[in-house]
């Protein structure tokens, strides 16, 4: 059975008032979402999601300046491993108006 194991802070994506391409915006934005699931695997996994982790996102729908993004993730494979264990974790991020705007996994080892 899956489980939840972490939503985050939401975050709000904060525009330049001297930034004008809304294309290129769009784009840096989606890299911050990334960033902020990025944080809250590091804030769940530590150090193992330094070492030997796996990440991958795909963005699905646009995220906007001052939108509000909340992660989420959920462990849906544990694999014993001589050290420890290797979780893999289907991760999230939403907008203010419960909207998925990237998807992904996450694998990483969590030490014994």
């Amino acid at each position: 059975m899956p489980c939840l194991f972490c939503v985050v802070d939401m975050h709000a994506i904060t525009q330049d008032a001297g930034y004008g391409h809304a294309a290129e915006l769009t784009q840096s934005t989606r890299e911050v979402t990334a960033a902020y699931i990025a944080e809250m695997c590091v804030n769940y996994f530590g150090a193992g999601f330094v070492r030997n982790a796996r990440f991958n996102c795909k963005y699905i729908a646009s995220t906007f300046a001052n939108d509000e993004i909340t992660t989420h993730g959920v462990v849906t494979e544990r694999t014993p491993t001589a050290t420890g264990v290797r979780l893999k974790v289907d991760v999230w991020a939403t907008n203010q108006a419960g909207e998925k705007t990237t998807v992904g996994f996450v694998e990483a080892e969590v030490l014994a």
